[in-house]
């Protein structure tokens, strides 16, 4: 694994650093509903990283001036893999079932 891929480059990437944040800070508040919370939102979050994955593509040839040259773009594209809709179907309803508990209690 590369170091590369763990910078925070992508809102998915963002959403799971930052439950895992707040799991971080509802541990001492003992709330397991908050807890499950913020873990349903770091499962969505790893599945669309997953769904988001870096992709290359090269354009055809062209002349430019006298040299024979080719452009490529790099960025992070949605290609939805199995573990990826997975993981997001079970975030959501790990998030949705803890947001239920979290409002039935007030």
């Amino acid at each position: 694994m590369k170091l590369e891929n763990l910078k925070i480059d992508h809102w998915s990437k963002l959403i799971c650093v930052g439950f895992i944040a707040f799991s971080v800070v509802a541990i001492p508040l003992q709330d397991k509903t908050i807890f499950v919370l913020c873990l349903g939102g770091f499962i969505y979050g790893l599945g669309e990283w997953m769904n988001h994955s870096m992709q290359t593509q090269f354009f055809a040839p062209f002349e430019l001036g006298n040299n024979p040259t080719h452009m490529q773009a790099t960025g992070l594209v949605r290609k939805n893999k199995l573990y990826g809709v997975v993981l997001c179907i079970l975030g959501v309803a790990v998030f949705g079932f803890a947001l239920y508990k979290l409002l039935s209690q007030l």
